[in-house]
């Protein structure tokens, strides 16, 4: 798992645990705590809008890395015409015109970097909207069931099954948000 989708896991936890304890505070030091269980890493694998965003992701990058092959080539073109050219240039004429392909070069490169960000970006975004829409979801089973502490399923070491929420909350989060809204996040 990627650093930020850990702390991004992390932030989701403590704000369902937050949630969920803040009303209760007082309840629970008088009755029995009652726990469940959400495996994160399945729903986001599994979910509808997880793997709607997947999809877009995956389709944005390969059309970037088809742009950006066209340019590298040009550029590869255009380094072997300048080649060529080397005899019948003078020195001058031949730094100027490698210095404007380095520059091209550069520039495709700021390009690279500055797209990756964007993508990350986006990600990030859509992914955000799955974590608040799945927030809502395990607050309100949570309510529905009376659990106190809902704990993800990566930082449990045995437990039993009947704690696992993780398939009802799959199912209202498929229903509640199927795909992610790709004009919010910033497509």
């Amino acid at each position: 798992m990627k650093p930020t989708r850990r702390l991004l896991t992390i932030g989701l936890c403590l704000a369902v645990a937050v949630c969920l304890t803040s009303s209760r505070a007082p309840a629970l030091a008088q009755e029995g705590a009652v726990i469940a269980i959400l495996d994160m890493e399945r729903i986001l694998r599994d979910s509808s809008a997880a793997a709607t965003l997947r999809e877009e992701i995956d389709k944005q990058r390969q059309a970037h890395q088809n742009t950006l092959r066209e340019q590298e080539n040009a550029l590869r073109t255009a380094d072997q015409e300048l080649a060529r050219q080397r005899t019948v240039l003078s020195a001058e004429a031949f730094a100027t015109k490698r210095k404007e392909l380095q520059e091209q070069a550069n520039g495709l490169q700021q390009g690279f970097v500055s797209r990756q960000k964007e993508m990350e970006e986006f990600f990030g975004r859509g992914i955000r909207q799955v974590r608040n829409a799945l927030a809502e979801v395990a607050k309100e089973i949570a309510d529905e069931r009376g659990i106190s502490l809902i704990l993800l399923k990566a930082t449990i070491v045995l437990a039993s099954r009947e704690l696992d929420i993780t398939d009802e909350a799959l199912r209202r989060l498929d229903e509640r948000l199927p795909s992610v809204d790709f004009s919010s996040s910033g497509n």
